[in-house]
């Protein structure tokens, strides 16, 4: 079922995106910004927000630290004092990316129709605001994930693997969904329509996964979800295999986890939307099967013909998502790194899966990124 579903959102990745209306007036942003220990990378974030095409007037960014200890917080308040339109607050220690997000909600003025979530490593294109909000011109659109690519694709081996699942998760499985009207989850820089939001509670403080977890909160009480593929943001990418383990362990229990949010509650989303969210509930559960189907064929009890079939469905997956990305060229590094790389994938889903079993907390801690 899995790997249908994939062949499905590739063969919808492929057709031509829907078009978007263009944006008649600028309504009222609140950018939240929520950081923990992200000195070293937190001013080309804010850089790029002061380049942002937007009105001054029409734009507020609220700054939360959740109990850093390295400067951070100390750059927010030189920042907020040096731009109009801006605020520093504090979450009042570490409470999380959740709960410091809905402290920086809390802090917004009531004005702001569109909320825009965004981490602290994030670089924005100048148009950011202006091709994602357009987006909720359409009165269902409760939330809209703008295109976060790579900053540092050929770094190292595990860069290259990084990059290469980045653009798949975006440039295909979301731009399928999107297509298909299936509701892609929100990434690390997107919009939110503030009555949406504020409807389901904020952020899920209970869950670490706040961007997918929201996705599906949303989709759950009948809001549609959508991927902006000219909205773009870059952040750095983890190039080191403890980096990549850490945050590769974190995602997967995210995304096991907040296929759980409002499970509950009922559900007003329509029936091909539901199943979607079963199916993207088990996360990276792929992985474990594939791994498991591998075992299988070596000992001869399953027809090597079914791992190799999922490999073949991944590998074309990687040559239209490395294309749609512009790097072509740079397809048989990537294709490379991917055979390296994709046992410690599938190994750090395995213990994504046994954590959460055994309900051992996850923290949120940057990789450790250049400047």
């Amino acid at each position: 079922m899995l790997s249908v579903r994939r062949a499905v959102l590739l063969g919808a990745a492929l057709l031509p995106s829907r078009s978007l209306p263009g944006l008649v007036d600028e309504p009222h942003v609140a950018l939240l910004v929520a950081a923990h220990d992200e000195a070293a990378t937190i001013d080309r974030l804010l850089t790029t927000i002061e380049q942002l095409d937007w009105p001054r007037d029409r734009l507020h960014v609220v700054l939360v630290d959740d109990g850093s200890t390295d400067g951070t917080w100390e750059q927010m308040q030189a920042w907020a004092r040096a731009n109009e339109g801006t605020e520093a607050v504090r979450a009042g220690g570490r409470v999380g990316k959740a709960r410091a997000l809905n402290a920086a909600l809390a802090a917004a003025p009531a004005s702001a129709e569109v909320v825009v979530a965004v981490d602290a490593d994030l670089r924005l294109a100048p148009d950011y605001l202006r091709r994602l909000v357009r987006a909720f011109h359409e009165p269902d659109v409760a939330a809209a994930a703008a295109f976060v690519t790579a900053a540092n694709p050929d770094d190292t081996l595990v860069a290259r693997y990084a990059a290469l699942e980045t653009w798949v998760h975006q440039l295909v499985t979301a731009a399928g969904k999107d297509r298909l009207a299936l509701n892609p989850p929100t990434f690390a820089g997107s919009a939110y329509r503030r009555a949406a939001l504020e409807e389901i509670g904020g952020f899920p403080p209970a869950h670490p996964g706040d961007d997918v977890g929201v996705s599906a909160a949303l989709t759950r009480r009948g809001w549609r979800t959508c991927f902006v593929r000219a909205a773009s943001a870059d952040h750095v990418l983890a190039r080191g295999v403890a980096d990549y383990w850490r945050q590769h362990l974190r995602w997967g229990r995210n995304v096991f986890e907040a296929g759980r949010i409002g499970v509950h509650d009922g559900s007003a989303a329509g029936r091909p939307r539901r199943l979607e969210l079963a199916l993207a509930a088990v996360g990276y559960g792929d992985r474990i099967a594939f791994a498991g189907a591998l075992a299988l064929a070596a000992t001869r009890r399953l027809s090597p013909a079914v791992p190799a079939a999922y490999a073949g469905l991944r590998a074309l997956e990687s040559v239209v998502a490395v294309a749609k990305a512009g790097h072509a060229r740079r397809l048989p590094a990537h294709l490379a790194a991917a055979a390296v790389v994709l046992p410690l994938d599938v190994a750090a889903s395995v213990a994504a899966a046994v954590t959460l079993r055994s309900r051992r907390p996850a923290s949120w801690r940057s990789p450790a990124r250049p400047r």
